[in-house]
């Protein structure tokens, strides 16, 4: 009988010992701030978690005295001094977009990218929210943000910063924004970038002469408005471009190209709001 017992005994830890054995943990992403969080899993992985997307939504308008309009290339408009001329073209590079909190902390996504930059022998590790914007594209996907919570505005540079203006675009691949395009933003005689290019027709009534402008400048955008990403979430931000008022205080006729950057320049702060 006792033998019995004991083989009893033997064959239950065995068994106990095989489950044990099966029963791996699970892995799985335990990062709150994550878009898949998975609360049934035992054990953190190492590299499954996936983050939240920062969407921004731009609405292309016209805002004239008593209404506002979507913006058509190649339409005829007049701004506030009374300058009646058409955009035919329009694109600006968008970079450093930061959410801020209430007590000014400054949160970025955390896309990154190697970049081979000019006079270094070794890629440098950038912030890659790159965008090109256009009249054609409404909605721009900035990154990934790890991160939820309240916040009370954004900012963003209409332009490049000088890290990313020191990129060498032939070291990018071809369906990223920094590199040459077809209708390119490289400025290759100076080794830089164009942040923001309009291709205006100063007189309406003559729509085959035309004049472009290059910026290479940036501007700082702040814009201020409150709003929660929720844990996991996607954000997506809603944002009108006032295209009229880039152009605010000039006269094409008189205007040297000068002055015309300048006031673009100071005027691009103003042609950004948030929709309701």
């Amino acid at each position: 009988m006792y033998y019995i017992y004991l083989y009893r005994f033997y064959i239950l830890g065995l068994a106990f010992l095989i489950f044990i054995s099966c029963a791996q943990d699970q892995e799985g992403c335990l990062d709150i701030e994550a878009a898949n969080l998975d609360i049934t899993a035992d054990k953190a992985c190492t590299s499954c978690c996936t983050y939240p997307n920062l969407n921004l939504s731009f609405n292309h308008k016209i805002a004239l005295e008593n209404d506002t309009v979507n913006f058509q290339l190649g339409q005829g408009y007049t701004n506030d001094v009374f300058d009646t001329f058409a955009i035919q073209n329009i694109q600006f590079y968008l970079s450093n977009v930061s959410l801020i909190r209430g007590d000014g902390t400054k949160i970025g996504v955390i896309d990154t990218m190697s970049f081979y930059v000019q006079n270094q022998s070794m890629p440098e590790q950038l912030i890659d929210d790159f965008q090109l914007v256009n009249r054609n594209t409404f909605t721009y996907n900035i990154g990934s943000l790890k991160t939820s919570g309240d916040f009370i505005g954004i900012e963003f540079l209409v332009g490049l910063d000088e890290s990313a203006n020191n990129i060498i675009p032939d070291s990018i691949t071809s369906d990223h924004v920094l590199a040459i395009q077809t209708e390119t933003m490289y400025d290759e005689p100076n080794q830089s970038y164009i942040f923001n290019t309009f291709e205006i027709i100063p007189d309406t009534s003559q729509q085959d002469l035309t004049k472009t402008y290059n910026l290479n400048t940036a501007s700082l955008v702040e814009l201020s408005k409150d709003f929660t990403m929720s844990k996991g979430g996607n954000l997506t931000l809603q944002f009108q471009i006032d295209y009229l008022s880039f152009f605010k205080g000039i006269n094409f006729d008189l205007d040297d190209e000068t002055t015309i950057i300048n006031k673009v320049l100071n005027n691009t702060q103003q042609a950004f709001s948030f929709t309701e």
